[in-house]
């Protein structure tokens, strides 16, 4: 989780899409005034005295942060099957891929990525009714760990140990992170921001080969798993 909170009253989680629905449903326990921001954010006057005495009063919005997050934790910690929904990355990967094309002067070919984007919807979707329609007479722990095994490898999935590029092998995610030229507001792919920047159609397409497979790998995980048995 990254960003929790913004201005006084608004809740803005920005964490894994696959927290998505769990946090959505703990943060229900908490109203919100509407006020999203506040003339002195992001500036040198914001300071600690003035958040205590101004902005947050005795630090109860802290409190509640805090308190949230100790209530997710808590719910992770305890129930058997991981409540992460896949389908929170595809709502994640479809907007990032759309802002994406918007953003491109040239023209270049996503038709690729898209078919992979939608196919990884299809395959999440599966996902999620298998868990819904568990047969509960024949379940056990042995399908939670199967189940939370690819829930926990699908992040992993999206990450490059080899990392990004050669110039910047310390960013490793391939759908989240900054683009080389905007550290701070990125919107998404960063490989193929890059390429985008540099005008140069030939990596663009390699680019987006390369995020094709990514999110190609990240359906494999999903896939149902064959199941061994052994025989008495």
């Amino acid at each position: 989780m990254d960003v929790t909170v913004e201005g006084s009253y608004v809740l803005i989680a920005k964490m894994s899409p696959l927290l998505y629905d769990l946090v959505i449903d703990t943060a229900k326990k908490s109203t919100s005034h509407g006020m999203a921001s506040y003339p002195l954010y992001h500036t040198q006057y914001e300071t600690f005295d003035m958040v205590k005495n101004f902005i947050d009063v005795n630090f109860e919005a802290h409190e509640a942060i805090a308190r949230m997050i100790a209530s997710l934790t808590l719910r992770l910690s305890q129930t058997s099957l991981l409540p992460f929904n896949p389908v929170g990355y595809y709502r994640a990967l479809s907007n990032v891929l759309k802002n994406t094309m918007n953003n491109i002067s040239i023209e270049a070919n996503f038709t690729n990525l898209q078919n992979a984007v939608e196919d990884f919807k299809r395959i999440a979707e599966k996902f999620n009714a298998r868990v819904t329609n568990i047969d509960k007479k024949k379940y056990t722990q042995v399908i939670d760990l199967r189940m939370n095994d690819q829930l926990l490898q699908l992040e992993r999935a999206f990450i490059n140990p080899l990392g990004n590029s050669v110039d910047r092998p310390d960013l490793k995610h391939i759908v989240y992170g900054p683009s080389r030229n905007n550290k701070y507001g990125a919107k998404g792919f960063p490989v193929i921001a890059d390429s985008i920047e540099d005008r140069n159609l030939d990596n663009i397409r390699r680019e987006i080969a390369y995020v094709t497979y990514f999110v190609r790998s990240a359906i494999s995980v999903l896939q149902e798993t064959t199941i061994f048995q052994t025989t008495a």
